[in-house]
């Protein structure tokens, strides 16, 4: 029976008692550490290594080996031998470690002697006789051990380099620690048993999923990324980062399997949907595609997509129901909250961890290199970033849809709406943020809206004020959409934009920014000759008067933003924040500026 967890309890705990909660979700009754350096009688190499000093007459280094405590006044190498198993076995366990390591230092061999340590530490991070430790050698029976307990779960880590153990098939290092995990899915153990494999290849954490895909590929089938984790050697040293490793391996089963039935529903409603949309007809076409799109003002190919999406939408619902997902999923997701809800502190900026700080960031925003290649249109969300002139920094779009939107009637307008609002975006970690809270006193989100995982791969967010908000104009933001960079830019001498890669309406739209800039350049060009005339003190403060404005209320990008032919705004659009959250940031912006002040009370006294 598995035993409830309270999550709240878990960061007063120790790790050791931490790692001690997850195995009692799982009901993990023991764990075992199989490694070469366990259990092994390493006498027989100690005497073969001292001989061998013996012979190649290095009496002193024997000497400071075992601290004079052997008399090499021997008659020969044999006689050594047998006095050195008395010497061996009066001395302590430490002290035999030291001597092992000494001999292979003498004769240059490689000896780890941290392999020692490591098992310590690991031993240390269990709960107090929860890990055993066994060597190789010991597999056999120790399958059979675990065959004779079929109730019980338990974790075994397998070290990845054997070659210590005696067993030929060990020493020879053909037998790795992965060929033990493909022995225990043959097994009648496989049900019962977690496994991890601890590796010295790699160094930090970043590599452990790389290393296991390699370890699969290698594996010739023989091997999913269901059966094991690979985790780095060095997260013995910190207790934390090795129970955190520890709990990814026991959840690692559980997400396999979700992703296995979710990936069957997938791919299925992909292919009906692909079906579905196949039957639409030259009569969906005229009427649902182009004359709602052209009504709309949005583009008919994200209509077309828009469709598609409904169709895979309405298959994963019934392919859910069909397959009983729910009743399949929900007991191991159920299962996995709990061992999630059990925390270990470790850096989050670190790889892998920080790969969820990628997909956040995916899941929230449309990358920039996106949205301007396929040319979208400027939308509420939009974020944009100044890289020139004043005020650098990001921004982010704040509109309503029916005023951005690009008119059909007439094309390529958008009736009176002839400028945007910005909201400054500051970049800062979540501590930064929190003390920004913690300073403040009242709601410190009244007036402001936050926006999680701003900069890919990392968890700083971005802050808006409310109260720093700039009007500015559209035909200048509108330039973003004809350039695969997302610049604020136009040459209106040689235009070089294909007007195939927006629709009609934003074909019309360029068509009229292109022909308003060319007649600015004719009067720009004409007014700066004339400005050149005038006195060297003045001429500079009139030239920034005439150029072209991003704002209107303030200084923004690029105050010289026109030069030989060429509109440069100084702005570019990088990212979109995706529907759920613009919509949010909308009405938060539209609530905040309908907001009702309280009244004043006169009749107190200040």
């Amino acid at each position: 029976m598995e035993e409830h967890v309270d999550p709240q309890q878990k960061s007063e705990n120790s790790p050791v008692q931490r790692l001690e909660e997850l195995f009692k979700v799982l009901n993990i009754k023991e764990a075992y550490y199989v490694d070469d350096y366990n259990n092994i009688d390493f006498l027989p190499t100690v005497i073969s290594n001292t001989k061998r000093l013996f012979l190649e007459d290095r009496a002193a280094e024997i000497d400071i080996i075992y601290e004079k405590r052997l008399e090499l006044n021997v008659p020969d190498e044999d006689a050594l031998g047998d006095q050195l198993i008395a010497v061996w076995e009066a001395m302590e366990e430490p002290d035999k470690l030291v001597v092992l390591h000494r001999t292979f230092e003498a004769l240059q061999l490689d000896f780890n002697a941290s392999d020692f340590e490591y098992t310590t530490q690991l031993k240390n991070s269990f709960p107090n006789g929860f890990l055993k430790c066994v060597s190789p050698d010991e597999w056999s029976e120790l399958v059979n051990e675990i065959s004779a307990n079929p109730e019980e779960k338990v974790l075994i880590l397998f070290d990845q380099d054997l070659t210590h153990a005696q067993n030929e098939r060990f020493k020879n290092g053909t037998t790795k620690g992965q060929n033990l995990i493909v022995e225990v899915k043959a097994s009648d153990i496989r049900e019962n048993v977690y496994c991890a494999l601890i590796t010295h290849i790699i160094k930090d954490t970043s590599k452990e999923l790389e290393e296991r895909d390699r370890i699969i590929n290698d594996a010739d089938s023989r091997l999913i990324k269901s059966d094991f984790l690979a985790l780095a050697k060095e997260r013995i040293k910190d207790p934390e980062l090795l129970c955190d490793g520890i709990k990814k391996t026991l959840l690692n089963g559980f997400f396999e399997t979700v992703k296995e039935r979710s990936l069957k529903v997938i791919e299925e409603a992909r292919e009906k949907a692909r079906i579905s949309f196949e039957r639409l007809d030259t009569y969906d076409f005229d009427t649902t595609i182009l004359r709602s799109s052209y009504s709309e003002g949005v583009w008919e190919a994200n209509t077309i997509f828009r469709i598609t999406d409904n169709f895979f939408e309405e298959e994963v619902k019934r392919l859910m129901i069909e397959s009983n997902y729910p009743k399949v999923i929900n007991p191991i997701l159920k299962t996995s909250k709990r061992i999630s809800d059990i925390h270990f502190s470790f850096d989050q900026n670190s790889q892998p961890y920080k790969e969820k700080f990628k997909l956040m960031h995916l899941d929230t925003y449309s990358a920039g290199d996106q949205i301007n290649r396929l040319h979208s249109p400027i939308e509420n969300g939009d974020i944009f970033q100044i890289t020139e002139g004043k005020g650098t920094g990001y921004y982010i779009l704040i509109g309503q849809e029916c005023d951005l939107m690009m008119r059909t009637d007439p094309l390529g307008s958008r009736g009176s709406t002839k400028v945007a609002t910005l909201a400054k975006v500051k970049v800062m970690s979540r501590d930064d943020l929190q003390k920004k809270i913690d300073s403040k006193s009242g709601h410190f989100f009244a007036n402001k809206f936050k926006l999680d995982y701003f900069i890919e791969g990392s968890s700083d967010v971005g802050l808006i004020s409310f109260l720093e908000t700039f009007s500015v104009s559209l035909d200048a933001l509108d330039l973003c959409v004809f350039h695969h960079d997302g610049l604020s830019s136009i040459n209106v001498a040689e235009p070089v934009f294909d007007a195939d890669l927006v629709s009609s309406a934003w074909e019309a739209r360029y068509n009229k920014l292109l022909a308003s800039y060319r007649k600015d350049a004719v009067t720009l060009d004409a007014l700066l000759g004339q400005v050149e005339k005038v006195d060297q003190a003045q001429r500079e403060q009139m030239k920034v008067r005439l150029y072209p404005k991003l704002c209107f209320t303030e200084s923004l990008g690029m105050g010289t933003s026109y030069s030989k032919n060429v509109f440069n705004f100084g702005i570019k659009r990088i990212l979109h924040l995706k529907p759920d959250g613009a919509d949010y940031l909308l009405e938060r912006f539209y609530r905040h500026m309908a907001r009702t002040a309280e009244q004043h009370d006169f009749a107190t006294p200040v």
